[in-house]
């Protein structure tokens, strides 16, 4: 064969293996949005019938770890409006739901000591940002991706690792 159709073969073979590549890990793909996991949800917490925060990114953790990536935008603006709300309603109280997934491993501890510590991650954001403590709760819940029939933890990263609940006043 000539020297042209093997540079055309080896072109064409690198070509295939970055398309399979790029098809499986996608490198361009924004972890926390909803449009592309089907385990992240929008969400919104109410107060009654009043819209407080609303967001389509949720708290992606590394996985098996306390420690938290990046905040997509909307997240933060949520977790912004969450903060101002709750210091201009101090009789107002919110859990904060830590996840963790029966595959994850936890070093430190229990799996509930894991999510526990997701939970106290998010509620830290809020306190750094004047919200008082006594108006946060934290709970540990599990997330069972069999019985959810999706994954949580793509790429080393839990999706959905915090969410919130409105809670009774004080």
């Amino acid at each position: 064969m000539s020297r042209s159709v093997w540079i055309v073969l080896l072109l064409l073979a690198i070509w295939i293996f970055l398309g399979i590549y790029f098809w499986r890990n996608n490198p361009f793909e924004n972890s926390n949005n909803a449009k592309n996991s089907p385990c992240v949800v929008s969400w919104e917490l109410k107060d009654a019938s009043n819209v407080i925060a609303k967001s389509d990114a949720t708290f992606n953790f590394a996985e098996s770890s306390a420690n938290i990536k990046q905040l997509d935008p909307s997240l933060t603006e949520a977790v912004n409006k969450i903060s101002s709300y709750l210091k201009k309603n101090s009789k107002k109280v919110i859990t904060i739901i830590g996840y963790h997934d029966h595959e994850e491993t936890n070093a430190n501890g229990t799996l509930r000591e894991l999510a526990l510590a997701r939970a106290n991650v998010v509620k830290s954001l809020l306190t750094k940002k004047g919200v008082p403590d006594s108006q946060l709760q934290v709970k540990p819940m599990v997330y069972d991706h069999k019985k959810e029939n999706s994954d949580c933890v793509i790429n080393g990263v839990i999706n959905r690792g915090a969410s919130f609940l409105m809670g009774a006043s004080k």
